[in-house]
């Protein structure tokens, strides 16, 4: 179970990162493939934290 917490927490802070880096972006000028990747990196992790928490509540 402490893994599990563990696990949570490192994926709440990488997203959280790419989050602040996504919200950095939209300031800046970049590519639509650049944009597009970070995007798919987020959906990635927000699944993976979604998962985690819910093999954590069960």
């Amino acid at each position: 179970m402490l893994d599990l917490k563990i696990q949570i927490k490192e994926t709440r802070e990488l997203l959280n990162s790419k989050l602040k880096n996504f919200a950095y972006i939209e300031k800046r000028s970049y590519s639509e493939d650049y944009i597009l990747e970070l995007s798919q990196q987020l959906n990635i992790l927000i699944t993976e934290y979604w998962m985690l928490y819910d093999c954590y509540i069960e």
